[in-house]
């Protein structure tokens, strides 16, 4: 009998398992060198506040899965080695990593990325963005391999680079103390991280407008009262800690005040 599978549900599934964990796609963020998400917007996901959209039918997204799969076959036919996809779990801890293919034979696996071509040419000099470089290192700490091979892949030629990666074992227990801390300080104890820049919001709708522009009137006469500071105040949210529009930038915090600023 065949199964027919429910790709929302594996979605869900999949989306629930990821927010019970960390995984190493998530370590970029924590270390605060993802060009996509922040520390802030992570623990907004994995305490379940918010939840990330779905991607997986973006162009280079797609892009990436089907190269996945070329990159993978290619190294397979000149290494004469298999390498499957493997999902690992370190006992007793929340972290869980995902390799792009686990050859039992050397105990090596496969991080797989099709990079822009100005970071796929830098890799012909062996250079490793930082935000992937953390998570191999955080996958080879999670798992039992001795080497990662990051591939970076450019689909269009089928050109492939080979980079081995080893992670000491001084660095292995860093790292993995340093994302524990993380867990437990901001997902266990609930406690939100710093905001930086990044988690700032541009606002530009006529009501955000309207009320800063009054703002600056006001503060310019020194006669703002409280109520304009609270609809100010309103304009943020735990989803949207901070935001900017016409000069004036309002910053909520968790201990019950906020802060508003103007640029000059």
């Amino acid at each position: 009998m065949f199964k027919i599978k429910d790709k929302k549900k594996d979605q869900e599934a999949f989306r629930l398992s990821r927010m019970g964990a960390v995984g190493g796609s998530d370590i970029a963020a924590i270390l605060g060198i993802s060009p996509w998400r922040t520390a802030y917007s992570l623990w907004l996901e994995k305490t379940g506040r918010v939840t990330p959209p779905d991607i997986s039918n973006l162009p280079h997204i797609q892009r990436g899965v089907s190269g996945e799969i070329v990159a993978r076959a290619l190294f397979e036919q000149q290494t004469g080695r298999s390498y499957k996809p493997k999902r690992w779990e370190l006992p007793n801890t929340p972290f869980k990593a995902h390799d792009d293919g686990y050859s039992l034979d050397d105990s090596s696996f496969l991080e797989i990325k099709t990079q822009s071509r100005e970071k796929h040419e830098e890799a012909r000099e062996g250079k490793i963005p930082d935000y992937y470089l953390s998570q191999v290192h955080f996958v080879l700490a999670v798992s039992s391999a001795r080497i990662c091979f990051f591939l970076s892949f450019w689909p269009e030629t089928e050109d492939l680079i080979v980079i081995p990666v080893a992670l000491e074992q001084s660095r292995r227990e860093k790292l993995l103390m340093l994302v524990k801390d993380w867990w437990d300080t901001h997902v266990v104890k609930d406690i939100p991280p710093a905001l930086t820049p990044r988690d700032r919001i541009e606002l530009s709708d006529p009501y955000a407008t309207a009320l800063c522009r009054e703002y600056k009137r006001v503060k310019a006469l020194d006669d703002v009262d409280e109520s304009l500071r609270l609809r100010l105040h309103e304009l943020t949210s735990i989803a949207r800690p901070s935001i900017v529009c016409e000069g004036v930038t309002v910053t909520m915090s968790f201990d019950g005040h906020y802060r508003i600023t103007v640029k000059d």
